[in-house]
């Protein structure tokens, strides 16, 4: 899953001796009109509902996501912290077993550089993932790329990255965010 409140990214997965892409594609949410966060509370009650359907129809057992690190302001950010919230919620009640991954630990498990652009997964998902042309042939780049950050989020799985890797990537994302916004980290003096 690619959690997102207007393009949530999905794919079901069959693993046999090979992965094939079983179905998958982009959940898309509008705005209502009145308050945006009544517009927003809709989309995600529209969300949950989706995801419900995803894991009764297709019996989904495990989950894996991206979780999205940081966003363009802090109301979208606010928004995705809501979506991410619903999600986790649902799939826990639900009794599906849950695998989140930050972005830079699926780019650093599929393409060796945890800063890889987009079409650089996709280009690794569409190698490993059997029939995911066919099945997001028509989609939008936006979507198929929605589709394989979803797709990714599994195959990071089977070649997780080791932990001075995320330590690492965590420490770099920090950096880079307190750089965008001009903070400097600050070290704690002791209590005294």
């Amino acid at each position: 899953m690619d959690p997102s409140l207007r393009a949530f990214g999905w794919g079901i997965l069959l693993i046999n001796t090979k992965i094939t892409l079983k179905t998958g594609g982009v959940f898309k949410t509008k705005p209502v009109k009145g308050l945006k966060s009544q517009s927003d509370i809709e989309n995600i009650l529209a969300i949950v509902s989706f995801i419900k359907a995803l894991i009764k129809t297709h019996k989904i057992k495990i989950a894996h996501f991206e979780i999205p690190f940081g966003s363009k302001s802090s109301r979208a950010a606010q928004a995705l912290s809501l979506v991410e919230g619903a999600v986790l919620a649902t799939l826990v009640t639900q009794g599906t077993e849950i695998h989140p991954w930050l972005p830079q630990e699926i780019k650093q498990s599929l393409t060796g550089n945890p800063y890889a652009e987009k079409e650089d997964v996709l280009t690794q998902v569409r190698q490993q993932i059997q029939d995911f042309d066919k099945i997001t042939a028509g989609f939008s780049q936006d979507d198929t790329l929605a589709v394989s950050d979803a797709c990714g989020a599994f195959l990071v799985s089977l070649n997780p990255p080791t932990r001075k890797i995320v330590k690492k990537v965590r420490r770099r994302a920090v950096g880079k965010r307190l750089k965008k916004t001009g903070n400097k980290a600050r070290s704690r003096k002791p209590i005294s």
